[in-house]
């Protein structure tokens, strides 16, 4: 029996098929519907600075928006997760776009070139709550910023593998009827291969050392099954996401 997601609250990670998820699963259990109140047009300077809101680690936005902690606290959440040579793929194929799209956008601003690796590693090693926020750096941020929290503590009940997301999804009726008009077109294995030739290894990003825990963390996601889910325990995190994890993820 796959595990039942429908009444679980949704934590959207960038670029692991969370706007497909957001039309399937009830709107009041998206992290999106919750942070409606600082939604103008996706891009807002209160939350994030020309970011969007829902794509904030849960704990940042709960320091903006104390509702949203409040309405998540009491049921169980899921999220989905990549593995992050694929995500950055993903990741930056969404930025160009969006530059070329929208040029004169403040949430992609011109004066300011895409962010480097090494600048990444510089704002990841900061505090997530002394980020300047944008619609880069929401995509690029560490996908463990939204399971654990900046204490260790699990934002996220369930960690599903992107590459088992379509099964899940299947498993419900209403998401059959969705998938058969072609609306999950970019989710399931077939696109995780394709952005990695077939062959996603640990050497391109993550050997840098710029996402190793969000590494761990898909391979714990990935070892749970086809239609399971990993279920992460606390960690002692060390001042940086950039480094190995003092607990192995289990």
């Amino acid at each position: 029996m796959p595990w039942d997601f429908i009444d679980k609250n949704y934590i959207h990670i960038p670029r692991t098929g969370g706007t497909s998820v957001e039309h399937l699963v009830p709107a009041n259990h998206t992290v999106r519907w919750h942070a409606r109140g600082c939604c103008e047009h996706g891009f807002v300077e209160k939350c994030c600075n020309h970011g969007s809101p829902w794509h904030l680690p849960l704990d940042v936005l709960a320091a903006i928006l104390p509702e949203v902690r409040q309405s998540y606290g009491s049921t169980p959440t899921w999220c989905v997760v990549r593995h992050p040579d694929d995500r950055w793929k993903s990741s930056q194929a969404f930025i160009a776009h969006s530059r070329k799209r929208w040029p004169d956008s403040a949430a992609f601003p011109k004066s300011r070139p895409p962010r480097t690796p090494i600048q990444l590693r510089a704002l990841f090693a900061k505090s997530r709550f002394a980020a300047e926020w944008d619609e880069e750096l929401v995509h690029l941020q560490p996908q463990s910023w939204m399971v654990w929290d900046a204490h260790g503590q699990p934002q996220c009940s369930c960690t599903v593998a992107f590459k088992n997301l379509g099964s899940l999804l299947a498993s419900h009726t209403r998401s059959h009827n969705v998938m058969a008009a072609g609306g999950y077109e970019h989710v399931g294995p077939s696109v995780t291969s394709a952005a990695c030739n077939g062959n996603c290894t640990d050497s391109t990003i993550a050997h840098q050392n710029l996402y190793f825990l969000d590494l761990s963390l898909w391979k714990a996601a990935t070892s749970a099954g086809d239609r399971g889910c990993y279920r992460p325990q606390p960690q002692n995190l060390t001042s940086s996401v950039l480094s190995r994890p003092r607990n192995r993820v289990m």
